[in-house]
């Protein structure tokens, strides 16, 4: 795994319902399997969080 400095972005989730982006937090990038994937952070609205791997993201638009 290579950690990175922290950076805000979306991650894809797939549901029955079909695919939505999800706020997250990437903070490395997992290159131990055939296929690199990111390394996210996801907050729960109650503040807890726990890690994902992540095999695509969108960084969010630079605020002005």
């Amino acid at each position: 795994m290579f950690a990175l400095t922290p950076y805000p972005a979306r991650h894809m989730v797939h549901t029955r319902a079909g695919s939505e982006w999800h706020p997250c937090r990437v903070i490395g990038i997992d290159v131990s399997g055939d296929e690199p994937h990111y390394v996210v952070e996801v907050r729960a609205d109650d503040g807890s969080f726990y890690l994902e791997k992540a095999g695509m993201i969108r960084k969010d638009p630079p605020r002005a």
